[in-house]
């Protein structure tokens, strides 16, 4: 019965990844698509088990005329499962217009800060709970992640696809496909909303997902997908080591790095004497530490690395794309969110 494989298949991750200790506040990320409804399904079911407290979370995006009315579907059916649900509107073109980022890139940046700052309101109400934010991403969003970004042109770090658990980000149904998922709601006369838009091909996610993967699969290796996400497994753990390395080098004596709000340095020598792979990880942590975003891109990232080699002129600027810049003043390389 896939209902019971699906419990199953969430313990197993959340044993494996340590997704919960115990005892954890969970804010369930809940568009009311067939992912977060079984999501919530499944977690309700294992709060006990786990001892969680669960939160939902619905973000209307106000990019469709229906998100309204489906923003309260969805809050009528958390008070059917006995779940609190927050409702919070975001303004996705307003994003886009300050970070220069694609509709769904906007989104997605806007919808996890709108996630993360909910949890630090409710932690300062609630107390010291450890919170997790629980999202719906399944092995096939897995699978379409890691081929957007061999697409795209990436690296190792990008081959990894999504974490199952990243900082507060957990993501329970990462070793579930889509088709159990939807299996799961049928069995279980789960409802859930039908957005249009992933059908539509005019993104390239869903053109990956409704056009390339079954083409590929239809042609050259039917387990495509399962091939991707074992790609991701296999570099996880290898990223996972030099991610760790990259930021004891950031605060190591060499680098001395700072942060601010905004803003993030390192000393350009030291930078310039680490390993390549080192270095460039250590970029994208100030990055990350200025912005609160992913990236920058290769180009951008290999253009900003010349300013920490020796003779490199004082006020060379780089732009990285979203706003931010690399700098070099004096000993020092600095990133800005401008």
């Amino acid at each position: 019965m896939i209902v019971d494989e699906i419990y199953n298949r969430v313990r197993q991750t959340v044993q494996q990844y340590e997704l919960f200790q115990g005892g954890e506040s969970v804010l369930v990320a809940l568009s009311g698509g067939p992912d977060s409804m079984t999501l919530l399904k499944v977690l309700a079911d294992l709060s006990a088990e786990y001892r969680l407290e669960l939160v939902a979370m619905h973000i209307d995006h106000g990019l469709r005329s229906e998100s309204a009315a489906e923003a309260e579907l969805v809050r009528a059916w958390c008070a059917d499962f006995g779940i609190p649900c927050e409702i919070r509107r975001i303004d996705v073109h307003a994003q886009r217009q300050l970070t220069g980022e694609s509709i769904q890139e906007a989104a997605r940046t806007l919808r996890y800060s709108v996630l993360h700052e909910a949890v630090e309101s409710f932690a300062d109400v609630q107390g010291p709970r450890t919170w997790r934010i629980a999202v719906g991403h399944t092995a096939d969003d897995q699978a379409e992640t890691v081929l957007y970004r061999l697409l795209r042109g990436t690296g190792p770090s990008g081959l990894v696809g999504m974490a199952p658990r990243r900082d507060l980000i957990v993501r329970p149904l990462i070793g579930v496909w889509r088709e159990e998922v939807l299996a799961f709601c049928r069995e279980l006369n789960l409802p859930y909303i039908t957005d249009a838009s992933n059908a539509s091909v005019k993104y390239v996610r869903n053109r990956i997902r409704h056009e390339l993967i079954p083409q590929i699969e239809s042609v050259y290796n039917p387990r495509f997908r399962h091939a991707l996400v074992r790609l991701a497994e296999l570099l996880q753990a290898d990223e996972t080591v030099l991610e760790a390395l990259a930021h004891n080098a950031l605060y190591s004596p060499e680098l001395a790095g700072e942060q601010g709000t905004g803003r993030a340095r390192a000393r350009a020598a030291g930078l310039d004497a680490f390993p390549v792979s080192i270095a460039r990880r250590v970029f994208r942590l100030m990055f990350h530490h200025a912005t609160g975003r992913r990236g920058p891109s290769f180009e951008r990232l290999e253009a900003a690395r010349v300013l920490a080699r020796k003779g490199a002129r004082g006020g060379s600027v780089i732009a990285l794309g979203g706003h931010a810049i690399a700098v070099r003043k004096g000993p020092w390389i600095e990133v800005w969110q401008q």
